[in-house]
């Protein structure tokens, strides 16, 4: 009976050694610089240690790892939101019809899904990215938890929120690009600042210049709307562009020059548009 009681716990031991291996392979094999199909963010997935730390755009995601699912190749990611409320997301791997490839389901805590397409794999420049935006975050803590109850936020000043399509309620560890309040609360974009959902429209709301672009090439599209025969035509550029131009950049020189192409496109179009497409 004793010489039993030994192998069982021999052969338990070895099953619990495969499953771990099994699924340090799993997360292994998540790893890497992942772009969404949905906008065209970037999503890092890194996996070292027994813990699993994410960046999305230039957002690190504060998450712990939940249930993972070998056989259903599945990683559950528990996340705390906006609302201080717990979520959960979920990646999974989908292997392509040629068994040779696989891309990332990726399922947010209400339901919204995206595809993750597999770009390289994780950088020296890449664990750097993730320790900076990990190291400012935990300076961001320090400071609002030593600050004083009665501090009053400018009206203007924006809450980090996930990039779109992928998870937009999530808290992350990247704070915005700061400004001087008093400067902040001039900005006037196309869009509320106080319901930014994207990297690039939190870039836009930490900057005058580019606030400043984004009004006038809204003004210059909504025109291009007004003269334009073919509506859906139009909208359908504008939202190309944001996807492949304007929501790809993460800094102000980018997306000063993103801006300032379309605009140029726009005005060409409004001065002949007979002839420009």
């Amino acid at each position: 009976m004793k010489k039993f009681m030994q192998y069982a716990i021999i052969l338990m031991t070895l099953i619990l050694s495969a499953c771990a291996n099994k699924t340090d392979s799993l997360l292994e094999d998540m790893t890497g610089v992942w772009r969404a199909k949905n906008d065209g963010s970037m999503v890092s997935v890194i996996y070292a240690d027994k813990k699993l730390r994410m960046l999305i755009g230039d957002d690190a995601i504060a998450t712990t790892l939940g249930d993972i699912d070998n056989e259903n190749k599945t990683v559950n990611l528990n996340v705390t939101l906006q609302d201080g409320k717990a979520g959960i997301w979920t990646l999974k791997q989908v292997w392509d019809k040629d068994q040779k490839s696989f891309h990332l389901s990726f399922t947010m805590h209400d339901g919204t899904q995206d595809e993750l397409s597999f770009v390289r794999k994780i950088s020296t420049d890449d664990l750097n990215k993730i320790a900076n935006a990990e190291t400012k975050n935990n300076s961001l803590s320090i400071s609002s938890a030593t600050a004083p109850s009665t501090e009053v936020k400018p009206t203007s000043e924006v809450e980090p929120t996930v990039e779109v399509s992928l998870p937009e309620e999530a808290v992350v560890t990247e704070p915005l690009p700061t400004s001087e309040p008093s400067e902040q609360m001039t900005f006037s974009p196309s869009f509320d600042c106080t319901k930014a959902s994207t990297g690039a429209e939190r870039l836009i709301c930490s900057n005058q210049e580019l606030a400043s672009l984004d009004a006038q090439m809204m003004t210059t599209y909504k025109q291009i709307l007004s003269v334009s025969t073919n509506k859906d035509a139009e909208k359908k550029v504008q939202r190309e562009w944001l996807k492949n131009e304007r929501n790809i950049c993460s800094t102000n020189d980018c997306m000063i020059n993103a801006y300032q192409g379309r605009i140029e496109q726009a005005e060409q179009y409004l001065r002949k548009p007979a002839e420009f497409r």
